[in-house]
């Protein structure tokens, strides 16, 4: 059992679904659905994969063979029929139905970098490492710039609240009405933020150097006391994910005032990659996918259904 929840690892999914020149996992991954995104360890490729059929779909990507590609992130955008991919030096919308570039937007220096996005209400907010928001359609045309006081390192939203993450462990407030505004800055960690997760009522932020939660004023909660960092939470920030020496742990966040923690199940993991993906399929049932350098696992975590 795992906090009240059934355990069932499918996987790993290997060798019969993986193409003969695949080149390995790398650590970016979203998911629609029983369909999932994922990028390759050279980053030249990402995969569409059907987890219910085990079948790969490969999009080309628009960018040329000099130009040093690194992805970032990638989600899901326009009722999940694009793919919106964020590179170190390019974003690129690709189509579903084709598998090919349909939209792009370049940095013109090598010196400086997109760093992570979030969509919301047709509108695709990126941070570059220029301390700005750049705000663009989903035609990828810029409608604004929107310049910060530090260099951003993580960005979420909930609706109309933005929090963007900065190197310098400070957390910026921003809300969309008819303007796009700050209104709350604070230091939240002591090192640079790299995951943030936010729902109605809790904020969860996390760097090397500290796991905090925080309530809807953004008032500090408790310090999440893990081994490591947790790097993943899923999206109700119930359970957290971190990763020590090969391990993976899970941890139940915002038990009372402190976390519990359970060992990891015995996943034959060989590099894990650093941002697992939860999905929750109705209130009893939660889905996790984790990818290492040649393995796709699924794990099922399901409460037992009511003896009475």
């Amino acid at each position: 059992m795992f906090f009240g929840f059934n355990t069932k690892v499918i996987g790993p999914k290997e060798n019969k679904i993986i193409p003969d020149d695949f080149p390995g996992f790398t650590d970016g991954i979203c998911s629609n659905g029983n369909q999932i995104a994922l990028y390759s360890a050279d980053k030249k490729s990402i995969f569409l994969i059907n987890i219910d059929k085990l079948d790969w779909n490969r999009l080309k990507l628009a960018a040329s063979e000099n130009q040093k590609v690194q992805f970032r992130n990638i989600l899901w955008i326009e009722e999940n029929t694009k793919l919106l991919a964020i590179l170190k030096n390019m974003i690129i919308i690709y189509s579903i139905e084709s598998g090919e570039a349909i939209a792009k937007n370049g940095i013109e220096s090598e010196n400086n970098s997109y760093i992570d996005a979030v969509v919301h209400e047709g509108l695709i907010y990126v941070l570059h490492s220029q301390k700005t928001i750049r705000i663009y359609d989903t035609n990828l045309e810029k409608v604004q710039d929107v310049e910060i006081d530090y260099e951003p390192s993580a960005i979420c939203n909930f609706g109309n609240i933005f929090v963007i993450g900065c190197q310098n462990g400070k957390v910026l407030i921003f809300e969309k009405g008819e303007t796009f505004e700050k209104t709350n800055e604070f230091r939240a960690t002591a090192s640079p933020i790299e995951n943030i997760q936010m729902t109605e009522d809790k904020l969860f932020i996390s760097s090397k150097s500290d796991n905090v939660l925080w309530n809807n004023k953004f008032v500090p909660q408790f310090s999440v006391k893990s081994i490591s960092q947790i790097i993943y939470t899923d999206p109700t920030l119930k359970f957290g994910l971190s990763l020590t020496q090969g391990k993976l742990y899970f941890h139940k966040i915002a038990k009372g005032n402190k976390s519990e923690t359970s060992a990891v199940l015995p996943l034959n993991c060989d590099g894990l990659i650093e941002k697992p993906y939860f999905q929750w399929l109705d209130e009893n049932t939660l889905r996790a996918f984790v990818v290492t350098p040649m393995k796709l696992f699924v794990i099922m975590f399901e409460k037992p259904a009511d003896k009475n």
